[in-house]
């Protein structure tokens, strides 16, 4: 197996660990490192200040993001592979309910097409842990509308 890295949301290398233990993205992270602190028990020590996250991976340059809680909700996401149920195609902007997570109750979002054939998803209240990778599924009711599969965002701010 390849060796992977860590990155702080910073940006920055803080070790080189078997990265691929934290496969899916908003899973928990532990017994990684960040911070010094000094112990003279056990010598010189790293850990985090508190839980932290993987909130992206990269697996081109074998990379995983780690970051705080917070950092695992997002506002936006883009869905591709969409299948429309309830009508042919999504021609204008909708309001719909949107579920991304098995247990997850559907957020209320705003649905616009876009010309690749994906779906910008524009939540009114930021959702957590809305991964690459899994599904999307909009409602209106008890309604489906259709769903599809959730896209990397081009870039963090998404």
């Amino acid at each position: 197996m390849e060796q992977g890295a860590l990155i702080a949301m910073s940006g920055g290398v803080d070790s080189s660990v078997a990265a691929y233990l934290m496969l899916r993205e908003g899973w928990r992270c532990v017994g990684a490192t960040m911070r010094l602190y000094r112990n003279e028990d056990l010598g010189l020590g790293l850990a985090f200040d508190r839980p932290m996250y993987v909130c992206g991976k990269d697996m081109a340059r074998n990379t995983v993001t780690l970051g705080p809680a917070e950092a695992l909700y997002r506002r936006a996401i883009t869905v591709g592979d969409v299948n429309w149920i309830a009508f042919p195609a999504l021609a204008a902007p909708h309001r719909a309910a949107v579920q991304t997570r098995y247990h997850q109750t559907p957020q209320m979002a705003l649905l616009e097409p876009r010309p690749d054939g994906c779906v910008r998803v524009t939540f009114d209240e930021p959702v957590r842990a809305a991964a690459p990778g899994q599904a999307a599924v909009f409602y209106d009711g008890d309604l489906v509308l259709g769903g599809g599969t959730i896209r990397p965002p081009v870039s963090e701010k998404n």
